[in-house]
C-alpha cells in the first residue's frame, strides 16, 4: 500500500528559480549546485565544506583522489576540461559522430558537467570566496606516451565500433561485415603515428590538428583528428585549460621539473600541481595543501586491472617501437610540456 501511495502521488515540481531562497543562499550559486553532483560531489555534503576541483587530462589517479578528498569532509569536483574552447570541440565531436551510447549519455553528461563546472568558475572570480574560503584546484601531469597509452585503454570498448566502422570505410566493405577490431587498431595508428611525427609537435600542434582534418573531410570519418587529438592532448591541455581559467603558468615553475609539485595562487583559487610518478612521494603536499594530517588515496580505475589492457597495450606499444613511434614519442617528451615536467630526462 505504501509504495502504491507513492506511486500515485503527484510528483512536486522543480522549485521555481525565481521563489525566494533561505537567507545567505546566493541564487546563482545555489541554481549551479543543482548540477554539480554529476561531477562526482557528494550530494550529503553540507554546503559549508570547502570546494576542490580535480581537474586535470585524466588517467592520473584522478578518481581516487577525488574519492580520498571527499572522504577527508571536502566537496571535491572532477573534470577533465572546463575552458569554453573544450566544450566547443566536445560538442563538435558530439554532433559529428554516429549516435550510440556513448556519445547518447556519457558525452553529452561530459559536457552538462563542464558548462555547470565552468559557472561555477566564473562565480568564485567574481565573488573571490564563498563562505570564506578560496576554490582549491588539484591538477597532475603525466608522462604523455604512457598517458596514451593509459588513456586509450580507459575508452577502448566505446571507441572500438567507430575504429572498426573506420576500416571498413578503407576497405570499402558494406556496414555489416566483420572486421577485427584490433587490426583495426593497428591500421589506424599505422596513419596516426607517422602523421603526427612528421608534424613535429614538439614545436607545436596546430600542423598535426590541420592535417588530420584534412584526411577526415576526405574520407568522411573523425576517428583519424580525434586520435591525433589524443596523442598530443597532453602537450597543450595546460595552456588551454589551467592558465586562461586561473592566470597560473604551471609549466614555468622550475620546481614541477625539479620536485614534481608546484603551488600557487590568486583572489579566488589556489593551485596544487603535481607529477602523477611522483604522487606517493608527495602525498605529504597535498595533505598540507588541504590541512588534513596523514592524507592517503587508494587505488581505483587502476589501467592494468582492466579487461582490454592485455589485448591492446600490446598493440599501443608496438606503435611506438616502429621508427615513426620512436621519433613520436621524442616529438612529445621533447615538447615545452615535456621539458617542464622533465619528462625529457626518460629518452
Amino acid at each position: 500500500m505504501k509504495i502504491l501511495r507513492r506511486l500515485l502521488k503527484p510528483k512536486k515540481l522543480k522549485r521555481d528559480l525565481k521563489a525566494p531562497l533561505p537567507p545567505g543562499i546566493d541564487p546563482t550559486l545555489s541554481a549551479i549546485w543543482r548540477y554539480l553532483p554529476g561531477t562526482g560531489r557528494p550530494r550529503k555534503t553540507p554546503r559549508s565544506a570547502p570546494d576542490v576541483l580535480i581537474l586535470q587530462i585524466g588517467k592520473v589517479a584522478s578518481l581516487a583522489l577525488q574519492d580520498a578528498v571527499n572522504r577527508y569532509g571536502f566537496n571535491a569536483m572532477h573534470s577533465h576540461a572546463v575552458s569554453p574552447q573544450s566544450q566547443h570541440q566536445q560538442l563538435d565531436f558530439v554532433l559529428a559522430m554516429q549516435p550510440n551510447p556513448w556519445s547518447a549519455y556519457s558525452m553529452m553528461d561530459v559536457l552538462v558537467q563542464a558548462t555547470a563546472l565552468h559557472q561555477l568558475l566564473k562565480w568564485y572570480q567574481r565573488h573571490k570566496t564563498r563562505d570564506g574560503h578560496r576554490l582549491k584546484v588539484i591538477t597532475l601531469t603525466r608522462e604523455p606516451v604512457a598517458w596514451y597509452c593509459s588513456a586509450f585503454i580507459q575508452i577502448w570498448t566505446h571507441t572500438a565500433p567507430g575504429i572498426a566502422d573506420w576500416w571498413r570505410r578503407r576497405l570499402n566493405l558494406p556496414d555489416d561485415a566483420t572486421v577485427d577490431p584490433v587490426e583495426a587498431l593497428r591500421q589506424l595508428l599505422a596513419e596516426a603515428v607517422p602523421l603526427v611525427a612528421a608534424a613535429r609537435p614538439s614545436l607545436g600542434c596546430d600542423a598535426a590538428r590541420a592535417e588530420a582534418n584534412r584526411r577526415a573531410a576526405m574520407d568522411g570519418n573523425m576517428i583519424v583528428p580525434y586520435e591525433v587529438d589524443r596523442l598530443i592532448r597532453p602537450l597543450d591541455w595546460f595552456a588551454n585549460e589551467i592558465q586562461p581559467q586561473f592566470g597560473f603558468d604551471v609549466l614555468a615553475a622550475p620546481a614541477l621539473a625539479k620536485g614534481g609539485v608546484v603551488r600557487m595562487e590568486n583572489e579566488f583559487s589556489e593551485l596544487l600541481a603535481l607529477r602523477y610518478e611522483d604522487l606517493t612521494i608527495n602525498m605529504p603536499e597535498i595533505g598540507r595543501f588541504l590541512g588534513v594530517a596523514d592524507f592517503t588515496i587508494d587505488r581505483r580505475n587502476v589501467t592494468e586491472d582492466k579487461s582490454a589492457a592485455t589485448e591492446i597495450m600490446p598493440v599501443l606499444k608496438g606503435a611506438f617501437a616502429t621508427p615513426e613511434g620512436r621519433v613520436l614519442a621524442h616529438e612529445l617528451r621533447h615538447s615545452p610540456y615535456g621539458k617542464a615536467c622533465g619528462y625529457d630526462r626518460l629518452d
